[in-house]
């Protein structure tokens, strides 16, 4: 085994190595970058607060409920509360 590694064309090898490289470094790069890409989509999906809409007991000209926004609750607000 130790003699097909000595005897082995290594030229092939050394001609793919600059890839090699940019890989090592850049591969690392890229993912630091779309971990702080996706981190930061989900902070501003966070800071976003829902708004539902109510009907309100005013009525308009024809007698339909009108409709007004409310705070809503988060999800992870409810499942807290359920608990």
């Amino acid at each position: 085994m130790i003699e097909t590694i000595l005897n082995s064309n290594w030229s092939g090898a050394m001609a793919n190595l600059p890839h090699y490289g940019l890989l090592v470094v850049f591969a690392p790069v890229l993912s630091l970058l779309a971990i702080k890409i996706l981190l930061m989509a989900k902070a501003a999906a966070m800071e976003k607060k829902p708004t539902e809409w109510v009907f309100t007991c005013d009525r308009d000209a024809d007698g339909l409920p009108m409709l007004a926004k409310a705070a809503a609750r988060s999800p992870r607000a409810r499942m807290r509360s359920a608990r």
